[in-house]
Formats: C-alpha cells, structure tokens, sequence
C-alpha cells in the first residue's frame, strides 16, 4: 500500500533553503497559460522572502525601541538641566545683589571720605 502524498503541504519545503534559481522575467510573463510547474518553487521562494522580512521587520522593532529608550534619555537629561536653570538663576541674582550692595557700601564710603577731605581741607585755607 503506497500513501498519498499531500501535494498542497509545503511543510517539506518551508524547512529548507529554497534551491530555485528564479529567472528574471516580469511577472506578467507567467500569464497562467499551463503548466504551474514551477509554482512550488514560487511559493517556497516567497516563504523563505517573508521570513527575511519578519526578521527584518523584528530587528527594525528593536532598533525603534532602542532609538526611543536612547532619546528618553537625553531628554531626562536635558529636563533636568532646565530644572537647574532657575536655581541657577537664583543664585546668580544673590551674588549679583550682593555685590550692588559692596558697590553701594563703597560709593558711600568714598562719598563720605571725599566730603571729610573736603572739609578738612576748606579748614586748613580758611584759617
């Protein structure tokens, strides 16, 4: 008793490497005018195309991840140092009023030391 061999199965064939060279014709040129003997080896060339682009299309999926994990954190990065700007900024103002206070504190000073020697000096020519 010989077994039926199911010839719409391509379970045999998706395992292998496809070993069909496919020549180069547009696909119009198959016009479905006989024969279809060469349309296993098709179908088996077009697994083995779909593999390569779900592989493809997995490690396009990881890069995408990766790219997006990459520009989280830059952007983590860079919000935290916006955060530190009005701090910054707080803290340059301090020094900034502290320092118009020393410049203050000295025009006074020269102020009244200027108007001391003035004084002293209006004493001595008068008399």
């Amino acid at each position: 008793m010989t077994t039926k061999k199911n010839i719409y199965s391509l379970s045999e064939y998706s395992s292998q490497e496809p070993k069909v060279e496919l020549d180069s014709r547009p696909l119009a040129y198959y016009d479905g005018g006989g024969g279809g003997s060469d349309v296993v080896a098709r179908i088996v060339k077009l697994e083995a195309d779909v593999e390569y682009i779900k592989r493809d299309i997995s490690e396009i999926k990881t890069d995408i991840k990766d790219f997006k994990s990459s520009v989280n954190n830059e952007f983590k990065a860079v919000n935290q140092k916006l955060d530190n700007i009005p701090i910054a900024l707080a803290q340059f103002e301090t020094r900034l009023e502290k320092r118009f206070t020393n410049i203050i504190q000295w025009f006074i000073g020269t102020a009244i030391a200027i108007g001391g020697i003035s004084f002293a000096v209006a004493r001595f020519f008068t008399s």
